[in-house]
C-alpha cells in the first residue's frame, strides 16, 4: 500500500467520500436556507474519522510491525506527501 493514493494517505476512499459529501453541501448553498444541509458532511466526517471509518479499519493492524511503520510514514486522512 505504498503506489499510488496510498502513498499519501492511508484511507483515500474515505477521503473522497467526505470530499463528496462536502462538496454537495457547497452546491446546497446556492438555494435559499439550504444551510441546515451541513448536517450531512458533519455527520460523515465524524463518522469516518471518530466511529466506523479509520479507528475500527485501523484497530485490527495495530500489531503488525510493517502496518505501525506506515502508519509513521502515512497521513491517516489529507493526502500528504510521505514522511521521511
Amino acid at each position: 500500500m505504498t503506489t499510488g493514493l496510498w502513498q499519501f494517505t492511508r484511507h483515500p476512499n474515505y477521503f473522497g467520500e467526505v470530499t463528496l459529501w462536502w462538496g454537495i453541501f457547497l452546491i446546497s448553498l446556492s438555494v435559499p436556507g439550504a444551510y441546515w444541509t451541513i448536517i450531512g458532511p458533519l455527520t460523515i466526517t465524524y463518522l469516518i474519522l471518530k466511529v466506523s471509518g479509520t479507528p475500527m479499519l485501523e484497530k485490527k493492524y495495530t500489531d503488525n510491525p510493517e502496518y505501525m511503520a506506515y502508519i509513521r510514514k502515512t497521513s491517516s486522512f489529507f493526502p500528504l506527501p510521505p514522511k521521511k
